[in-house]
């Protein structure tokens, strides 16, 4: 998970000294508190996305850090074969497609 030092370093910004935030230990939680004005977040804009997408979030700044991380599917060999699967991972594909076109720098619509 990427931290607040992480972020300012990324903008080649001094971190502020003593902030101790909010912590959550979940992404929804913190999100709805984002939304109800509690301060701001990091977020993955996969996590962020609907979020963004609606207008209850905005990304006030186009800065976005790699992460690293990423989404795999992953199966028995052989099992993408069985119709019941193939439709999943297509649908599956289909919703990532969806969500790229969708989105720009740091989640915003276009």
């Amino acid at each position: 998970m990427m931290s607040w030092e992480d972020w300012f370093h990324a903008a080649k910004e001094p971190a502020p000294k003593g902030g101790h935030g909010m912590h959550f230990n979940s992404a929804d939680h913190a999100l709805d508190a984002a939304a109800q004005g509690a301060g701001v977040l990091l977020a993955h804009n996969i996590m962020a996305h609907d979020d963004l997408q609606s207008g209850r979030l905005v990304s006030p700044i186009d800065l976005c850090i790699k992460s690293g991380r990423g989404y795999f599917l992953v199966g028995l060999e052989g099992v993408e074969e069985r119709p019941s699967v193939a439709k999943f991972y297509a649908w599956v594909l289909e919703e990532i497609d969806t969500m790229a076109s969708a989105t720009t720098l740091c989640g915003r619509a276009e």
